[in-house]
């Protein structure tokens, strides 16, 4: 006869439980490198719609209101008045504003409209070349204009853990993404 005690123990035991996390850890070994992956891309997906939909406001502003807007990296995006920087980053922010004085400058009478400061971006790198560099510009039908003037040839490249974004933008205003390795 069996012993009430005995009857009653449930459990694993110490061989089970250590296979049960080899198995684990096997797993979750495997499952790393895909979900960096993962995050990767949806880091540089959420930072490139940003990007696209704040040109996309640009571009409707300056045809609803008849004026140029530009968009402009900017240093401290949490300022009180944010303003362009030439010598700043794109993955540091960007500013949206009416732009009726000095290209790619706020002053005077300039309105700002929006301010955008990316979230968890890690080590996401955010670069520009050509005409596009410090800021882009929309006329007030919507064609797109580059730092030069000129219409922009050039992209904003979004690459963070081996996944690169291209936002485009063509010379009438409109923008798209292009999907990349860094």
């Amino acid at each position: 006869m069996t012993s009430p005690l005995l009857r009653h123990q449930r459990g694993f035991t110490l061989l089970e439980l250590m296979i049960t996390l080899s198995v684990l850890a096997i797993l979750v070994a495997v499952a790393a490198p895909a979900f960096n992956q993962t995050m990767a891309s949806s880091r540089a997906a959420g930072l490139s719609n940003a990007l696209v939909g704040s040109l996309n406001l640009a571009r409707s502003e300056a045809i609803k209101r008849g004026q140029t807007v530009t968009v402009c990296k900017t240093a401290n995006p949490n300022a009180a008045n944010t303003n362009c920087a030439a010598g700043a980053a794109w993955r540091d922010g960007w500013l949206v504003f009416v732009d009726n004085g000095t290209r790619g400058t706020v002053d005077g009478n300039d309105v700002r409209i929006k301010v955008v400061q990316p979230s968890g971006i890690g080590e996401t790198n955010v670069s520009a070349g050509g005409n596009v560099a410090n800021y882009l510009s929309f006329l007030p039908r919507g064609e797109s204009r580059g730092s030069d003037g000129a219409v922009p040839s050039a992209s904003l490249n979004i690459c963070t853990g081996g996944i690169q974004r291209r936002v485009l933008v063509n010379a009438v205003g409109r923008t798209h993404i292009a999907k990349g390795d860094c």
